[in-house]
């Protein structure tokens, strides 16, 4: 019996950036301002469940064409098979978990309140006040922290996959990867990034943009790669060891079907 088309078989660089496109218009459809906790749609808010779900999701789509356990609908056992599957970190796997769990929990007392379907906290203060001593909190205080330590892991696990920030090429400094010589300027502001063999980065890169790994085999896929590379490049220099974390995301671009 023919099975309908879900799992493409080959997926790109630009294909994230799409779905990401996809996350975006949700935020501005719905509002995604900066977390406060009054207020917070825990669904479509920043660090919400949706957040969650498209971090899954987006690397199922990725990778699922080829790897049916990686397909399935339930997000808390894909979080595990990712894991398995070498794709994130088990850190990564016990966070998310322990904040789906959480939202969701928040999202079922917030529909048993009122008897109602919404997923946005009480405005009030003295309302929230409330609704924390509903969630089994102390205070209101202790329920605010939990939210944002639980949304702040969610936000810096989202952010390290999707989003970018165009405006920080600027702090960043030169980054040149074309042309057959390193470019003095660039070998210097990697070398402050934290990498501790710029040209060998330089290498690295510069294959990307020659479309060496099947992620960025497509000129549309090099093409958001040089959009993101000033953000990806400071976000690879904030880890323990940029090297390293640049290594792994070579590896994931070459395994990409």
């Amino acid at each position: 019996m023919p099975r309908p088309f879900i799992w493409r078989k080959y997926f790109d660089f630009a294909a994230i950036a799409d779905i990401h496109a996809m996350k975006r218009q949700i935020h501005v459809v719905r509002g995604h301002e900066a977390l406060a906790v009054g207020g917070h749609d825990i669904k479509l808010g920043r660090g919400g469940i949706r957040e969650i779900e498209f971090f899954v999701q987006t690397q199922q789509l990725v990778f699922g064409g080829r790897r049916p356990e990686l397909r399935g609908s339930r997000t808390v056992p894909m979080l595990g098979r990712l894991t398995d599957a070498g794709w994130i970190t088990e850190a990564a796997r016990d966070e998310l978990h322990a904040a789906y769990a959480f939202l969701r929990t928040i999202e079922h007392r917030l529909q048993m309140r009122r008897d109602e379907q919404t997923q946005r906290l009480p405005l009030e203060p003295d309302d929230l006040t409330a609704f924390a001593r509903f969630c089994g909190f102390a205070t209101r205080a202790a329920f605010e922290a939990a939210l944002l330590h639980h949304a702040g892991r969610v936000q810096a696990h989202y952010v390290l996959l999707f989003e970018t920030a165009p405006s920080l090429s600027a702090e960043v400094g030169d980054l040149v990867f074309s042309g057959s010589e390193d470019d003095p300027a660039t070998l210097a502001t990697l070398s402050a990034l934290g990498f501790a063999e710029p040209a060998r980065t330089i290498e690295t890169v510069r294959g990307w943009h020659f479309g060496r790994r099947p992620a960025v085999r497509t000129a549309r896929a090099r093409a958001v790669l040089t959009e993101l590379l000033p953000s990806l490049v400071q976000a690879l220099g904030g880890t323990a060891e940029p090297d390293a974390a640049l290594n792994i995301l070579d590896h994931a671009f070459g395994r990409m079907p």
